[in-house]
């Protein structure tokens, strides 16, 4: 990365269901549209309702399932006990069931809600789930999980692409019977145009070369607050577009719906608040990769009131969504506007086999399966700056291991820690200037 400056059943309702359906068929996705669209009781007719949400009776079912029985226990963990206390589950011979769900094409999160209502101990009920043909949760168990019998567990999965009209959700038993008490589907989003242009805390502007999109803070995700300011702003014609502006402790600016790509990335600043530097420091970080440290607008724009852009070409989205992170360190961070320029696709062979011959030796993973902790070791033939990213199999990352430097032939270990991560596959991507490999290993809790 470079900077530069300057057919389906139903049931139980029928109107219930053809309500739904025309519901979601008039759903005109936005470029991103983060509100729940979807929340299903499963196991039974009727809605639960708690914390304000109300889920409708179960709907999109395959018949090679049962309603489970209902429970009359207390719910630990939630204010909607009526949600966890029904559920579908598998025949009793423990054939797959799942939910095929009506949906435009799009990307979506899907939260699964769950409570063990049977069993006392954990290892007693254990089911895989896939959704998309992707399994997501692997050997899950539900007790395990949630720590305790008759207490709510729920799991986010993002990034979900359909592409077919509808969402499969699967649940496949392994010991006693697979179940679900509750789905959740969110976030339909479409894919992004590029260029991209967002203008933080702002209405939408126009200038000499981009259409700037209002700032209605989903993308910040709601944090920070929303300012502006008449100003003179020097260095720029858009004195407009540096007027208004996002700030808070931390920032994070995340746009879901990118094809798999490399991208180039504007920040945009000018420090109108504070007329003297070290006032506002700040980290700035693209991908989890931290960029600047103790980032002083005042100091990089060379005074008072002056717009400065900060571009970074060739920035990796392996998972579709760009995360960019503000942290202060003095004063509060702040961002005048986000726009993304360019992008370019990546293959599959791009990201899993780019390795020069002799640039490096990467072991194996060891144990792999593992829990809760897998080893490694490598060593670069060259000094290098070195980046080691765990993906799970959506593609979403779930943590960075090491993004620094590696001294020539000194052979480093590193730990993987799963930590509260759930079971299943995930991809530990190595990075260097030189080369570019990713293993496979697999969680078993």
């Amino acid at each position: 990365m470079y900077r530069i400056t300057d057919t389906i059943p139903f049931r139980p309702n029928f109107l219930l269901s053809a309500l739904l359906l025309i519901f979601l068929f008039s759903f005109q996705s936005a470029v991103a549209q983060t509100g729940p669209i979807m929340r299903i009781n499963a196991g039974t007719a009727n809605e639960a309702t708690g914390d304000g949400e109300t889920y409708i009776g179960d709907s999109f079912f395959s018949e090679d399932s049962s309603v489970g029985p209902e429970s009359m226990n207390t719910i630990s963990n939630t204010n909607n006990d009526g949600l966890y206390q029904t559920e579908r589950i598998s025949n009793a011979s423990l054939s797959p069931f799942g939910y095929t769900i009506p949906l435009e094409n799009g990307t979506y999160s899907v939260t699964l809600h769950f409570a063990e209502t049977a069993f006392a101990n954990a290892g007693q009920r254990v089911f895989d789930v896939q959704i998309e043909g992707v399994t997501v949760l692997d050997n899950y168990d539900i007790l395990a999980e949630a720590g305790n019998s008759n207490t709510a567990v729920s799991e986010n999965i993002f990034n979900i692409q359909v592409s077919d009209d509808s969402l499969d959700i699967d649940f496949i038993s392994i010991v006693e019977r697979a179940k679900i008490s509750g789905i959740e589907i969110s976030g339909a989003v479409a894919d992004v145009s590029i260029p991209f242009a967002l203008n933080a805390g702002g209405i939408e502007y126009i200038s000499t070369d981009l259409t700037w999109m209002e700032d209605t803070g989903v993308y910040f995700l709601n944090e920070g607050t929303a300012f502006s300011k008449i100003a003179n702003i020097a260095g720029t014609e858009d004195d407009d577009l540096y007027e208004a502006e996002r700030f808070n402790n931390d920032i994070r600016f995340l746009l879901p719906g990118l094809e798999r790509g490399n991208y180039t990335v504007e920040l945009h600043f000018a420090e109108t608040f504070h007329q003297t530097s070290g006032q506002r420091l700040f980290d700035i970080a693209i991908e989890g990769v931290t960029e600047f440290t103790d980032y002083d607008i005042f100091v990089e724009a060379g005074g008072f009131s002056v717009a400065i852009v900060e571009e970074f070409q060739n920035v990796p989205v392996l998972d579709g969504i760009l995360n960019v992170t503000l942290s202060r360190s003095v004063g509060s961070a702040t961002i005048n506007a986000i726009a993304i320029t360019s992008a370019s696709s990546v293959s599959n062979e791009d990201v899993v086999d780019l390795a020069v011959p002799g640039s490096h030796k990467l072991t194996a993973a060891y144990p792999n399966p593992f829990n809760p902790q897998t080893q490694f070791s490598l060593s670069v033939a060259a000094t290098q700056q070195v980046r080691i990213n765990v993906y799970n199999l959506l593609g979403q990352h779930v943590q960075t291991m090491y993004n620094g430097t590696m001294a020539a032939q000194q052979e480093q270990t590193f730990s993987f820690e799963a930590g509260t991560l759930p079971s299943g596959i995930y991809l530990i991507q190595v990075q260097g200037e030189s080369f570019l490999e990713t293993q496979q290993v697999t969680l078993l809790k």
